[in-house]
Order: structure tokens, then sequence, then C-alpha cells
């Protein structure tokens, strides 16, 4: 026997029909679009929204003007539609299982959030989707307000349901269009793209900590990117782009932005491209390989065999033939890390393969083909080093057919909480569940990064490891920060009196807990401060 939800409509006492409610929602009202139109001869002026949340039932009545609140809608409770009209839920039961009731975590039982981008660069802007739903239109009532003429006043609303986040058009001029098709009501999900007039929306599904994209276990595994800031939506519109195209991409940025983490993100999204079932651990499709390799951390004499393979007895060592990285990555990715470090002999049969897309192992007479998207990255300047003669022009216009540049850590401060939170995570099983509260979050922002989110991972992870309750501690922090810069690695630095007082002020003075934070004695930090002071 399975319990469920139904609306039992009437007028006055008459009973004229009975709903169930699903885990998508159900809109009731007067106007076309609705899932359950009532017949404007009932004289009903409201319009509702109801959604299952946290196991019960509640409703947002829609067709008010101002923000949209949340009303618990109790078993037996009417709740007015005007001119005599009402609802009210009960529940039935049935023999067999009835999987559109109300999901029992509601809501908050799913862990998808999202965010709806408009515009891109420093203008763009962001709608949150919390549990409430969201209407997008010209109208300044809206939660998201639009300053385009072609958008209707309420043009259209987002609905996050537990079964997934939903765009419904309110009988707008122009329609609704969800990638290109005209919708009434269709499901949406990250990366979705909605016009409504001259607008474009961008919908970007976020983790509860603020990140987006597939994490791949713990460790130095690899998390998705986390687009928040102006600049990295920017970044994901063109890696949108990008990821459907063949054409060899060339990744520009300083070291530690997180390159390979984009490039793993754009082979996903352009194997989701052509195959639109296939998702990430779903076992469904066929997974396409992602290869990568760092051609500035191998010795030279080995590059060319780990790029294009060799056969058995090709040089001294080599007692089986073995394939190379374009022939591993075929039919996938291939991203090839610090290519501004390729040896100018290595750069020639580059780009014979960019040419033919053909390579040949070491030691071999046949030329296998393959198919590959190449993504390259660097952090150096590739028109400097062609311009000095140390990179091939010919190579870097092939590479260059695409380009993308990342920005670094200190031009994004709004992606430091949610980054550090995600790393957090990550450590979680080693040092326990930890979070980072404003004081240390602030400190965090004030940094300057040079090494971009690699440094940020590691300060945070040094801090969680030396803090001792469920908080990062400041004080703890602030040591990480100091010792992973470089300004107090090794005896050196431990001894230098002016970061030792500096240390001790940070804990007011208190020179057990100074001592603790270094790692040392509390005699031993005395005894320091005091040769600091006879110099």
């Amino acid at each position: 026997m399975t319990n469920y939800d139904v609306l039992v409509i009437r007028r006055r006492a008459e009973v004229l029909g009975e709903y169930p409610v699903g885990a998508t929602g159900l809109e009731l009202g007067r106007v076309a679009g609705c899932d359950l139109v009532l017949p404007a001869s009932l004289g009903v002026d409201r319009a509702w929204f109801l959604r299952p949340c946290r196991g019960s039932l509640v409703g947002f009545p829609v067709s008010q003007p101002g923000r949209l609140r949340e009303v618990p809608v109790p078993y037996g409770v009417s709740v007015p539609l005007g001119n005599g009209m009402h609802f009210v839920r009960e529940s039935r039961t049935r023999e067999e299982p009835h999987t559109e009731g109300l999901d029992p975590g509601g809501i908050q039982g799913n862990s998808e959030r999202y965010v709806v981008w408009v515009g891109d660069g420093p203008d763009a802007r962001r709608l949150r989707l919390e549990q409430a739903p969201a209407r997008v239109g010209s109208a300044t009532h809206n939660e998201l307000v639009l300053a385009d003429r072609s958008v209707s006043g309420e043009h259209c609303r987002f609905e996050p349901t537990s079964a997934g986040l939903f765009v419904r058009d309110l009988n707008s001029r122009n329609g609704t269009w969800v990638d290109g098709l005209q919708v009434q009501r269709a499901r949406v999900s990250d990366g979705t793209r909605i016009a409504v007039g001259r607008t474009t929306l961008r919908v970007q599904r976020v983790d509860r900590s603020g990140g987006s994209g597939d994490g791949h276990g713990a460790g130095e595994t690899v998390l998705g990117p986390v687009f928040v800031s102006p600049a990295m939506v920017t970044v994901s519109g063109w890696m949108d782009r990008y990821a459907r195209l063949s054409w060899p991409l060339l990744l520009l940025g300083e070291s530690g932005t997180g390159k390979e983490v984009v490039a793993r993100e754009i082979h996903r999204r352009g194997q989701k491209a052509q195959q639109p079932g296939l998702q990430q651990g779903s076992g469904r499709g066929v997974q396409a390989p992602f290869v990568a390799v760092n051609a500035g951390g191998m010795p030279a004499t080995l590059i060319e065999s780990e790029l294009f393979g060799h056969e058995k007895g090709a040089f001294t060592g080599a007692a089986q033939a073995r394939r190379g990285v374009f022939e591993q990555a075929d039919g996938g990715t291939l991203f090839l890390d610090e290519i501004g470090e390729l040896p100018m002999d290595l750069q020639s049969r580059l780009l014979r393969v960019l040419e033919t897309w053909q390579v040949r192992r070491v030691g071999s007479e046949v030329d296998r083909t393959v198919r590959v998207k190449l993504v390259c990255a660097t952090h150096r300047d590739l028109r400097r080093l062609v311009a000095e003669g140390k990179f091939r022009q010919d190579l870097y216009y092939r590479l260059a057919r695409l380009v993308l540049t990342l920005p670094p850590l200190r031009e994004r401060p709004e992606e430091i909480e949610p980054l550090v939170s995600r790393f957090l995570q990550d450590a979680q099983e080693e040092v326990g569940r930890k979070r980072a509260e404003e004081n240390v979050l602030t400190l965090l922002k004030g940094h300057t990064w040079p090494g971009n989110v690699r440094e940020l991972r590691n300060v945070v992870w040094l801090a969680a490891a030396r803090s001792a309750g469920p908080c990062l501690g400041e004080a703890e922090t602030r040591d990480a920060m100091a010792m992973l810069s470089g300004k107090h690695v090794g005896v050196e630095g431990r001894d230098d009196p002016v970061y030792l007082r500096a240390v001790l002020e940070r804990h007011d003075g208190n020179m057990s807990a100074a001592a603790r934070s270094l790692g040392m004695a509390r005699t031993t930090l005395r005894d320091r401060l005091r040769e600091g002071n006879r110099r």
C-alpha cells in the first residue's frame, strides 16, 4: 500500500476534481499554460504553484506581485482560489507503487543547486535559485529583472523541484526558447541556454559547497572547475563552444590556474554534446579516453617515445611495443601541458601530426591515423618564444586556432570561498569535517596567490592538518600561508625574530599557543626570542 497526495478542487461544497501532485510540482490557475487550467467562467483570481518539500507540500501564490513567499499546505486546510473556489490537500492510498507522489526528502534531499547567469564578463549578473520559484521579466517585482523591451513583464519562471529544475513560460509575447526550441515548460540542466526576447540566460549547476562540475575522488584527483566570478563564467561560455569543435585548443594562464581541470571539463562537455545520454560514471555510452602528459616533465630522451610510441627493439630497453599518448587518446582528448618546453626537433614531428593526423612509432615504417581533440597548455608567452627562435612559428599558428586564457585567482576572489569548501570536503577523510569561518575567508581573499588555485589548495590542507578544532584556525592559516610562500621555511626562517614576534602577537602574547602553532617547544620559542632581542 502506498500513500500519495492529491489536491481536491472545490467550489463551495461541490467537488470539481482530484489531481495528484508529482515530484515535478503542479501549477493551477485560469491562465493557459498552467498544469491544471481552471475555466475563466469560474472566476478564479489566484494561481498557485505547489511542490513537495521536506516531505510535505508547500505552495507559492504566483499570481500576486511581489516576492514569492512559501506557504505550507497541511492536510485538510482550505486554500482559497477566489469566487468560492478553494483546494484542499488530502491523502490517498493505492496498492501499487506510486512514484509520482511526494519525495520524502523533497527539495532538501536534492544536492543540486542552480544559478542563472545573464550577460558576460564584468557586467554579468546571476540569480541564485534556492527553494522558491523565481520569475524573470522586465517588471521590477521579478527576482531577475531584464532591461529588454522584447521581454514581457513576467516572461518565464524557474521552478526548483525534487525532480530537477524546470522553466515555465508565462504567456510571454515572444516565447521562451530552450536550446533553440520554444517550450511551455521544460526541464533544464547545467549548461542549458534559454532565450527570452533578445536576452540569453545560462543555467549553471553548483554543488552545496558552491562549486560546479564533477568530483573524481580524493587526494590528487581532479575536481571540476568553479564558475562563480564573471571572468570564469565568460570562460565557461567559450568552453561550451570550443568543446563541440575538433580543432586544437591552446590554454594560456599562470601556473596553478587549473588548466588541466578546464581541459578535462572541455573533454566532458564535448563527449556530452556528441552523446547526450553520456554522463560521468553512468555506464551508458562509450567513455572516450582523456590522456594528460606534461611535455616539460619528461627526460628529452623519452619524450618522443612517450608522444608517438615505439616498436619492440627500437632502442635499448624497448622490450615490447608501446602505444604513444596520441594512440592512447584516439577517439578522445589529449592534453599536452607545458607545450612551450617541447624540444625543437619534436616540434617538427608534432607539426606533421597536426597536418596529417597520423603518427609513426619510433622504429616503425607504418603511419597510424588518429582522431584526437588536442588541448595544449602553457604558462609561457609562446609569441615571445617564437620571436626568440625557441618555438616554431608554424606550430604556434597550428596550435592557436582556438585560444582560451584562464584568469589568475587574484582576479576572481569570488571563488575563494567555494574552492575552500571543496578542498575541505576533499580532505575530510584525512583531517575530519572542518569549515572556514568569515575571518579566515577574509584573510584568504586578501592574499595575492602567486601559486593560484594550487597554492590555495595546499594552504587549506596544511591549515586543516594543523587546526585541532572543527574550524580552520586563523593563526594556523596564516602560518600555512607563510610556510608555503617560503617566508619561514626551514631553520633560518624559524629563527627570524621578526617573524616569531609576529606569530606571538597573533596569539595575543600566549607563548604556549604560539609555540604550538610553530611546532616547537615553548622554551625553544622563548630562547629564540631572547636571542633576537640581543641582536
